[in-house]
Parts: C-alpha cells; structure tokens; sequence
C-alpha cells in the first residue's frame, strides 16, 4: 500500500509481482482531477486563473481552484513528483479513499470507469468533538510570517496555541497543499463553509477572519450549513455500520487480497 508522495514504490511492488494499493490521502474530487489531467482531459490554459473547467461528477471550477502541483506556479520539483505519481496510475490496483460513497457520489461514479476507488472513512475522524462547539479555521503560512501577518494575530491566539504549532520554514506551504480545491469543495459543492478573502498584499485581515466566522455562526445561511455538516456526519456514521458501503468496501478490499469472493449480508 503506497501513498501519493512516493510513486517510485509502486515500481516495486510491480518488479516483485506484489498487486498494489493506493491509499489517497486528499479529497476524492483531487484523485478525478489528477487522473483526468495526466491520463485522460486536455486541461485549457493554466495562464488564466480565471479559465473555467469542466470535468463529470464535479461543477464548473476555475483553474485558480486546481490543487498547485498543477499550476504553473509550482516549483518544478513539486510538479514532477505529480508527474512521475500520474505516469504510474495504470499500474494501481485499487484506490482506498479517505472519505465515504454517500458523501461523494457523483464523484466515485464518475470515476468508476478510471478505477474502482473504494471510499472508506477513518473511525478516528467521528466521534472526537462535543456537539456544537468549536469552528474550524483553516490557514497556513508561506514563510515565517511578515509583521503585517502577525499583526493581524490576536495576542490571545498567540498565546493559546504556544507550543502547539510547527512552522517548517524551509517548505513553501502555500505551493504543496490542494487548500484551493478543498475550499472549493466546501464553499461551493458541500456548502459547508466559506472562502477568506485576500486583501492586494496577499494578507488575509482579522476583519475578514471575523466576517466569515460571523457567517459561519451567525448569517443568512447559518442554519442551512450546520444542518448539511451533521447529516454528513450522520452518513459517515451510518456508512461504517455494517453492511454499508464503507464496510462492504473495506470487506470486497480484503476479500481481493485473500483471493474470496465477497457475499454482502442482507
């Protein structure tokens, strides 16, 4: 079983016979993209972030919503480790998603023509948090931080993550990770979040911090995101149960490996 981040092992495990397994550890919407751009789709031009693109089992999106392995802007390095991963899909045997078929139909059923991709979401991502309290806030940082960035930090905040952060200054964060896309997702496909905005500068201000927790809380659609976050989680609840997709598929996964056919209960 191989991850993204090391395509060379998937040589291996050809060179020694050994059937392999990819386990995607991002959004199963970025494994349809990535297979569809080196395997499949001819992408438009990458020089307008404005470009719109059309791909089965996801909306429109725009080039600025690709994940930045694919961008120009990506260091070369970062492109051709996507490359050399993209070169070897053919020679996967099975996907295991972190995710559940409930939460993203249409997209696995796009992608079933690719290759069976058997979403199966993690048991130590349900349960964790007490009902109702806490607002996720994802940010990241390019660099150690300019003082405008850190101004724009409460003293509060500073002090109660202390010592609970890691800053890797030698990673250029905001050029490795597919934020782009997952906000995408959530703002405009699952319509569980919402997007910051970035001032000229590149710097994402308190004010606009504050905004976006406000209407995540509080605004017009308040209501509407909270009741589609807990009937997801209900779903991945229920998708672990047994009998349902999460465990048919972990149970078809298995039964592959060991060489049985597998008999769903009823």
């Amino acid at each position: 079983m191989v991850n993204p981040f090391v395509p060379w092992f998937i040589d291996v495990a050809e060179n020694h016979g050994i059937p392999c397994a990819l386990l995607w550890i991002h959004a199963c919407s970025l494994y349809s993209i990535y297979h569809r751009y080196f395997k499949n789709n001819t992408f438009p031009n990458f020089e307008n972030p404005n470009e719109t693109i059309e791909l089965p089992g996801l909306p429109l999106f725009e080039v600025k919503d690709l994940p930045d392995l694919l961008l120009p802007s990506s260091p070369p390095s970062f492109y051709q480790l996507a490359s050399d991963f993209g070169k070897r899909l053919d020679k996967v045997k099975w996907v295991l998603g972190t995710s559940f078929y409930e939460l993203k139909e249409e997209i696995v059923k796009s992608m079933d023509s690719l290759i069976p991709i058997r979403p199966s979401v993690s048991p130590f991502l349900l349960g964790e948090e007490k009902e109702n309290n806490s607002v996720s806030v994802d940010m990241w940082n390019a660099d150690e931080g300019s003082d405008k960035e850190i101004g724009e930090l409460s003293s509060e905040f500073l002090e109660e993550i202390k010592g609970r952060y890691l800053v890797v200054t030698w990673c250029p964060q905001e050029k490795v990770f597919d934020q782009w896309t997952n906000a995408f997702l959530l703002a405009q496909v699952f319509k569980i979040g919402v997007r910051m905005r970035f001032k000229e500068d590149g710097v994402v201000s308190a004010e606009e911090v504050e905004r976006c927790i406000m209407e995540v809380m509080e605004g017009s659609n308040a209501k509407e995101m909270k009741n589609k976050a807990l009937n997801s989680k209900e779903a991945a609840n229920k998708a672990f149960e047994i009998g349902d997709s999460s465990d048919m598929n972990i149970n078809i996964f298995i039964s592959e490996i060991i060489g049985k056919s597998f008999k769903a209960s009823v």
